[in-house]
């Protein structure tokens, strides 16, 4: 062989090589791309999820927010309506028995006065005899 001929060859050679060394480059890029990629979709779909449990939770939160809010309403209402309903009856009632307590006091007295008095009138009668 001549020496070009063997130049030429060895440079084919080193060629070679260095295109073997460029495939192998590229499929460890490859591989590691692809795994990018696939983590990328893992974390995307982990992000969907979160998205629609908030979803979920934002919709519980609207309902509960309107079921307290339908609450409150009828709390102002029963407040508003009942509140003084049941205000005037405690007054009532209590009223009711106040007068209750005084009329029981006011007799009692009036029952202590009267057997006082039919005591002092038996007394004056006992010693109206032994005078």
């Amino acid at each position: 062989m001549s020496d070009v001929q063997q130049f030429i060859i060895s440079k084919l050679e080193k060629l070679d090589e260095k295109l073997d060394e460029v495939r192998q480059q590229n499929a460890a890029m490859r591989a590691a791309f692809d795994a990018h990629t696939e983590r990328d979709e893992d974390i995307h779909s982990e992000v969907v999820k979160l998205g629609d449990s908030i979803d979920r939770h934002s919709q519980l939160l609207d309902e509960y927010n309107s079921q307290l809010e339908e609450h409150i309403r009828r709390t102002e209402i029963l407040e508003n309506k009942v509140l003084p309903l049941v205000v005037q009856n405690t007054e009532a009632k209590t009223i009711e028995k106040w007068k209750s307590t005084r009329m029981q006091k006011t007799m009692k007295t009036i029952g202590w006065l009267t057997s006082l008095g039919g005591l002092i009138i038996i007394l004056l009668e006992i010693a109206d005899k032994f005078h």
